[in-house]
Formats: structure tokens, C-alpha cells, sequence
């Protein structure tokens, strides 16, 4: 399959008060299957992030953004072959920062007022208001074109270790040279149509990679808490004004090292200085997964998806 990971929707019903978007039934999501037992081991929480790296790279190949990348959007077979589901272009886009109404209305379903949603999502309302139009530090570092190429990797935001890869590689650099051939370019945005209601008073556009990348890394972290939650709303703020810190007074300080490190250079602030999922895989996979779940064990379950039960069986 060309998308191995991605489940997307399969029917709309469209009804005189109401449409409905539609997909197959799964065993269970994710943020379920944290609370039951028996509990994912260690090793079974690297093949899920090692498998949701790969959905988020297949869907940006495919040049389209998720929009709402949490644990309840991640689905998985009773074989714990993962699926990256319930994709939001619908949702909007950019939210006010000033007033938390929207957010809980597309975000917050679950009540648990956790937020992975991207810092550049979000608006001040009193600052898109003024004489210059201008949109406020929240929402400007969406519009940055982001480099195919990225920065090296941070041991915290903002320190830079070495340029190479613990596995002996060179890092992808920051020299900008432009998209890969046949792979969409990271710095224009993909498809995703938001409903911004425009007039002047809300940042317009639709979702970008970086976006994907900053709600990806906060679901790994809550993969490897056992479903605590990384950030909420409030702290996301903070989180982008610098008044908190996720591996000081958040939980990331809990995770193994290599882990951290991955997790923390994909929730930077600043969007262009976060990598492509690939990047991560490439950079950080012979680090944090064994060799073999990309030489057997993923190739292997790849090839039994287009099976039906029997041949499953059979195979």
C-alpha cells in the first residue's frame, strides 16, 4: 500500500441537519489502549512511535497535513499495527489566544483540556486588531517559509551539540536548497482548507508540516508517560511567552535521554527549526529502535495489510 499508515475517510453522509464524515471501526486508539490492560512494554511503545514517525511521513509525502495529531487519532489493530485517523482539515487553522471557545469546541472533545495544537497556531486577538494589522509573535512564525533542511539536532532549545548523528551520519544542515525532488517542498503549505472567517481580524492559511511535527512529538512524549499529559492549554502559552519550560516543570523530564532530545527538538518554538518525520527516522531511528524493525518486522506486517484473515494466517 502507499500509505500503509494513514486511514483516512472513507464516506460522507450528508443529512438535512447534519453530515457525517465515516471510517471502518478499529480495535482500539491509542489513548485507550495506554489504560489497558496489559499495559504496553517498553519495546511496544518504540514500534508504535517508530510507526507513527512513518504516518507522519507518508501523509506529508502525500502533501497533507493532519491538523489535530493527538492519541485519540491514532488507531490501533489488534496486532498493534498503528494508523494515523480522523484527519482535520475542516478545523481551523489558527485560534485566538485570548479566548479558549474554539479550542475547546474542535480540540478539546475530551474534556481533558490538554493541548499539543502548535504554538504558531495560535493568535492575540488585541494585537491583529491594531492600526498595522499586524499578526502577533503566536501566529507570524506560521507564515516563514520552513527549510527543506533543518538545524542540527538540540540537547534543549536553543543549545546545539554536535553536527553529527549518534549513529555517525552528518545531520541534515540549514542550507536551503530546496525541496527533494518528487517530495513536496516543507516550506509551502499543503492542502487543508481552513474556516477562518477572513475581514482582518484572524491570521489566514492553511496547516504546514512543522505544525504536524510540534503535535506529533507531544503525542511520543504521552506514549512514553503512560497517558499523562505533556501540556494544556495554559501551559502551551506560557510555553510559547517562555514563562514554562515542558522539560523543566512539565513531565518530559521523566523520559530516557535520547528520547527527551528527540521530543524537545520537535516541540521548538520556532517551526522552521523542526525536521521533516523522515528526518527523524533517518537521524534518531538507529538510536531509539532496533534494526530490525526496519529491515523485517515492518516490512513483514506491510505485507499482510492487503491480506484478508485466512491468508494472514496462511502467511
Amino acid at each position: 500500500l502507499p500509505c500503509p499508515h494513514v486511514w483516512p475517510w472513507q464516506a460522507w453522509v450528508d443529512t438535512a441537519s447534519a453530515g457525517y464524515l465515516m471510517r471502518q471501526h478499529l480495535a482500539s486508539g491509542l489513548n485507550d489502549r495506554l489504560s489497558t490492560r496489559p499495559f504496553l512494554t517498553h519495546a511496544q511503545k518504540r514500534w508504535i512511535a517508530f510507526q507513527l514517525l512513518h504516518a507522519v511521513a507518508q501523509s506529508h509525502e502525500a502533501g497533507c497535513c493532519h491538523g489535530d495529531i493527538k492519541t485519540e487519532n491514532v488507531l490501533l489493530t489488534s496486532w498493534s499495527w498503528v494508523f494515523l485517523s480522523d484527519y482535520a482539515p475542516f478545523k481551523p487553522t489558527f485560534l485566538p489566544a485570548d479566548n479558549p471557545a474554539e479550542f475547546s469546541f474542535y480540540f478539546d472533545t475530551g474534556g481533558r483540556r490538554r493541548c499539543y495544537i502548535a504554538p504558531e497556531r495560535f493568535f492575540s486577538t488585541a494585537a491583529s486588531n491594531t492600526s498595522n494589522s499586524a499578526a502577533s509573535p503566536l501566529a507570524t512564525a506560521a507564515t516563514a517559509p520552513t527549510p527543506t533542511k533543518h538545524v542540527p539536532a538540540t540537547n534543549s532549545v536553543g543549545s546545539t551539540p554536535s553536527k553529527m548523528s549518534p549513529a555517525g551520519a552528518p545531520l541534515p544542515n540549514s542550507g536551503g536548497s530546496g525541496p527533494v525532488p518528487g517530495r513536496p517542498d516543507p516550506g509551502v503549505f499543503v492542502r487543508g482548507m481552513s474556516m477562518e472567517v477572513g475581514g482582518g481580524s484572524r491570521p489566514l492559511g492553511p496547516l504546514t508540516p512543522a505544525m504536524d511535527i510540534f503535535s506529533l512529538g507531544c503525542t511520543i512524549a504521552e506514549l512514553f508517560l503512560d497517558g499523562r499529559t505533556v501540556m494544556d492549554l495554559g501551559q502551551l502559552l506560557g510555553y510559547s511567552r517562555g514563562e514554562w519550560d515542558p522539560a523543566v516543570q512539565g513531565p518530559l523530564s521523566l523520559l530516557d535521554p535520547d528520547l527527551r532530545q528527540m521530543v524537545q527538538h520537535m516541540i521548538q518554538l520556532n517551526p522552521a527549526s523542526r525536521w521533516r518525520a523522515q528526518d527523524y527516522l533517518e537521524h534518531w531511528g538507529p538510536v531509539l529502535f532496533p534494526s530490525y524493525f526496519e529491515k523485517v518486522l515492518h516490512p513483514f506486517f506491510d505485507s499482510l495489510l492487503p491480506l484478508d484473515a485466512d491468508a494472514r494466517i496462511a502467511a
